[in-house]
């Protein structure tokens, strides 16, 4: 590697290995300062200055890092991680040798502090958008950027603060308040790139018209641009998510517009996501559900404009303003999947969805939504929810995660409830009018897989115990993928019905009883009470990753797409199993 901090570059062999401008300063400091430990405070400081961010931020950045230098955390050769202390650079240096400098590489220009408006500064994320990659480079495969904010306004000390979903709101008094600034980072994403913008609102009337809640413009011109992405509270107090023009846009057939009133004076999070080229599909998500979609136009073939302008509670070109409160804005480079919108609502609201003794409360996390922008195949009402429906015809399924920090993306992971763990959970796996058949059941000691994945292959680990419309009760490990235990079909068993299955997980057994009644499996051909369950997950290639996170899933494994209809409902969970089952 070959560091070039006249140039701004990084090269290997002589290719250059793009990072975004702020992870390159980040980089560069690290190795000014290779001789010691530096603080995750002082890169805070020096890389960011004043913009508020988060340690997610800088984990996103270290991320981008390791992956465009090929950087194991594991077994590392360029940077090491010091848990909860900070990092170091470790390589050995050739040719002069940087001497240490206490600033940042290069100035960082300060954030955009208008009149008389609130100087907030932007919350800068290294990633906002696109693929990082290695030029030219062979055997080398285009990588995902990590999914976190590149922008986010958390308005703790908005004007007039108030009560918010999390920590103070800002106030908008419906007269002049307007939160806005300029995108001097260049974190956001324009044109054609796909993007996600999300808030908590609260208000109780549309101040006579229709008002922006939040937008963000780069074109040149700003009346009717169409890249000028924007949150709207519609005179009927729907809301609309567009790309262009005013806030109302009143008989525009290209608007996503909401069914759900939101101005009855609650805290609703708004979202929109817009898929970029080639479909244009954007999408309204109300409260974590999706309320509208539409194709939006694509991008005008005019340039955008030097600079991105954004604002809160009015638009970049003013119009009405809105009256009420904002809390937790947000920007992705992404059109964020429908099971994480609604992960973030549910971690947002605080929702009590679970409650397990000993360990607190927890919130559903919705797992394994078929495609990129397939809804949420869960029907979780009320909320909280004490009964679970699959309303799809593929696996879904909820896993427990809880409240951690803001709910800020990379902690958007399901909680560890250990390793012994007895479950009750009352199931119905019905049978379509084809004789299709249907699973559901618990799972237990598996990874902390984010919303909307799956919970099979890769890296997952531990076990699912279904439920089967036969009566039939098999344990599943999750990887590698393979059955280890089954019983025999349950004599009258009847899948219009709840069932209650009951499991306990004591170091290397398993025990299960369904309807009270203690099962027994078959195991590499013996009759068993007690079902070994091994992790065989770590000699796996890549081994799989036991978090101990704990949840229900739904299948119809032989009939995919076909059938569906499982409930799940009366679900308990204790993090320590009995001494003697059931």
């Amino acid at each position: 590697l070959t560091l070039d901090t006249l140039k701004g570059t990084l090269t290997a062999g002589g290719e250059i290995i793009h990072l975004r401008p702020k992870t390159f300063l980040l980089f560069q400091y690290l190795v000014e300062n290779h001789h010691r430990l530096v603080s995750k405070e002082e890169l805070f400081e020096q890389i960011w200055k004043d913009a508020h961010v988060t340690d997610s931020t800088l984990v996103g950045c270290i991320q981008e890092i390791r992956k465009a230098i090929e950087d194991d955390v594991r077994t590392p050769r360029f940077i090491k991680t010091v848990p909860r202390r900070g990092y170091q650079f470790i390589a050995p240096l050739d040719g002069p040798q940087p001497e240490p400098v206490p600033q940042a590489a290069t100035p960082i220009p300060p954030p955009s502090r208008p009149r008389r408006l609130l100087p907030l500064a932007l919350a800068a994320a290294c990633i906002a958008g696109g693929a990082v990659w290695l030029s030219a480079r062979k055997n080398l495969v285009i990588q995902e950027p990590p999914r976190f904010e590149v922008a986010w306004w958390k308005l703790d000390q908005g004007p007039a603060p108030v009560s918010g979903v999390i920590g103070n709101a800002a106030h908008f008094d419906g007269q002049r308040t307007v939160v806005e600034g300029v995108d001097h980072e260049g974190a956001f994403p324009v044109g054609a790139a796909p993007r996600t913008m999300m808030a908590w609102i609260q208000t109780t009337t549309t101040n006579g018209d229709s008002t922006v809640l939040f937008n963000y413009n780069t074109a040149p011109r700003l009346d009717d641009s169409q890249d000028s992405f924007r949150l709207s509270l519609r005179q009927d107090g729907r809301i609309a998510w567009s790309r262009h023009g005013w806030a109302g846009q009143a008989g525009r057939s290209d608007l996503a517009v909401s069914s759900l009133r939101v101005d009855d004076g609650r805290w609703h999070l708004i979202a929109g996501s817009y898929a970029g080229a080639p479909s244009h599909q954007g999408i309204l998500y109300i409260d974590g559900v999706e309320q509208a979609s539409a194709s939006m136009p694509a991008p005008a073939a005019e340039q955008p404009g030097p600079e991105t302008r954004w604002a809160l509670g009015n638009g970049v070109r003013r119009g009405t303003y809105f009256r009420g409160a904002i809390d937790d804005a947000r920007i992705y480079a992404y059109a964020v999947r429908p099971a994480i919108v609604a992960a973030l609502y549910r971690c947002g609201a605080a929702l009590e969805d679970l409650q397990v003794p000993g360990q607190g409360s927890f919130y559903y996390m919705p797992l394994a939504s078929p495609g990129p922008h397939e809804p949420v195949h869960l029907d979780l009402q009320p909320q909280p929810a004490s009964l679970i429906r699959h309303t799809g015809l593929d696996y879904a399924g909820v896993q427990l995660g809880r409240r951690a920090g803001q709910c800020a993306m990379a902690e958007m992971r399901p909680a560890d409830l250990g390793q012994d763990v007895y479950i009750s959970v009352d199931l119905l796996t019905p049978v379509d009018n084809h004789g299709r058949q249907t699973q559901a059941g618990p799972f237990l000691r598996s990874r902390r897989a984010a919303p909307g994945d799956g919970i099979q292959g890769g890296s997952s680990a531990g076990f699912w115990v279904r439920l089967h419309s036969s009566g039939i009760v098999t344990v599943r490990r999750l990887n590698p993928m393979s059955t280890i235990a089954f019983t025999a079909p349950a004599p009258g068993f009847d899948p219009s019905k709840f069932h209650k299955l009951e499991i306990a997980a004591k170091g290397a057994t398993l025990q299960a009883a369904l309807d009270g009644r203690l099962l027994s499996f078959e195991q590499a051909g013996k009759t068993v009470r007690h079902v070994v369950i091994e992790p065989a997950w770590e000699s796996a290639s890549p081994p799989g990753e036991n978090r101990g996170s704990v949840g229900i899933y739904f299948s119809a494994e032989e009939h995919r797409g076909l059938a569906g209809g499982q409930q799940a409902r009366n679900w308990i969970v204790l993090p320590q199993s009995p001494s003697n089952f059931p």
